[in-house]
């Protein structure tokens, strides 16, 4: 088998190469990919034997299946007297997992994993002033002040506010910690 760059198990130009493949196949997928990836004989040891002898590609192919990124129609037989064969039983496809990870964006599964919280600017500017009139230590006079401030930021102002705060909490998060343990115990309760 061909060496591949710093002795590296794993290629990721191969990989993208088979992804790229079974997209362009799709819906229909292959059995015989060995012989149709653009380039693929610069990577694999004999571009024209038999598929059980192009490891990298078996490997690459084994290896995206394990991640979910396509569906292997690959198959191993076994001889009784040692040795065994690599072959296609039947179609090599791409997943949605496998088109997503193509997907500049990261595809359907980004947008549908991800939780947004959207916060209305006005909103939120109203619970932030409310929490510094509720502040002690602090004169009324200042509280009041700051709040009605608070009160008439325009949106982008509370954005760039928030962000501030957010990274002075981060900042000084473990004077926060035992608050944070109590929050999270209360949470998972």
């Amino acid at each position: 088998m061909k060496q591949l760059p710093n002795n590296e198990f794993l290629d990721r130009d191969l990989q993208l190469r088979v992804l790229r493949y079974l997209a362009a196949a799709r819906p229909d997928g292959t059995y015989e990919f060995d012989q149709e990836i653009e380039g693929v004989d610069d990577v694999i040891d004999d571009s024209s034997g038999p598929l059980d002898q192009n490891a990298s590609l078996i490997n690459t192919v084994i290896y995206l299946a394990e991640h979910g990124l396509v569906r292997s129609g690959l198959n191993r037989q076994d001889y009784i007297g040692g040795g065994s064969r690599w072959y296609a039983a039947d179609r090599t496809e791409i997943t949605a997992k496998g088109l997503d990870f193509l997907a500049a964006d990261g595809g359907l599964g980004a947008i549908l994993g991800v939780v947004t919280v959207r916060l209305d600017a006005e909103q939120w500017a109203e619970h932030l002033a409310s929490r510094v009139e509720k502040m002690e230590g602090v004169s009324h006079e200042e509280r009041s002040s700051i709040a009605a401030t608070i009160r008439k930021l325009p949106a982008k102002a509370i954005e760039k506010v928030s962000e501030k705060m957010l990274d002075w909490a981060v900042d000084h998060a473990t004077d926060a910690l035992p608050l944070l343990r109590t929050l999270l115990a209360q949470v998972a309760a």
